[in-house]
């Protein structure tokens, strides 16, 4: 039986200062952060106040929707890129770069990519508590009650 932190437990540092990606193809490399790290939360509470209204009455328009979405993803999500070409040219990373190609409706799925990197909790996992419990005893399952485990058993 695991443990639910080695489940479920994340690095908070690596949510907050982002991760770098293996390869995407042609060498790309992204830096994400969580999605729902603070600094994107308060962004995202500081441009949608103004909108308040219309949000709770589900009528803010997908425009101001995906505005709001794309500055908050290029100034709190996407942090740092490497070997990103767009249109045949090495586009350096700055938050303007970053906000132009998130706010392009061609690229909708590169902005989809890394709303799916952000959001994937397996990405930011505190890789000490999965190697704790992999230096266990084989056969073990970590657990310290005494309890007899399925392994034990005699058939």
């Amino acid at each position: 039986m695991s443990d639910l932190l080695s489940l479920y437990a994340t690095d908070v540092e690596k949510e907050n200062q982002g991760v770098w990606t293996d390869d995407l193809g042609g060498g790309l490399r992204l830096k994400v952060a969580r999605l729902r790290n603070p600094n994107f939360k308060q962004l995202y509470a500081k441009l949608t106040k103004p909108y308040e209204r219309q949000i709770r009455a589900r009528t803010l328009d997908e425009a101001t929707e995906n505005r709001i979405l794309n500055q908050c993803l290029s100034k709190t999500v996407l942090l740092d890129w490497e070997n990103l070409n767009l249109a045949g040219q090495i586009l350096e990373y700055s938050i303007e770069n970053a906000l132009k190609v998130l706010s392009d409706p061609r690229l909708q799925d590169f902005r989809d990519l890394v709303v799916d990197l952000a959001s994937d909790a397996q990405f930011f996992r505190d890789e000490s508590l999965g190697q704790a419990e992999k230096n266990l005893p084989s056969g073990s399952d970590g657990a310290s009650n005494g309890a007899p485990t399925s392994g034990s058993l005699d058939a």
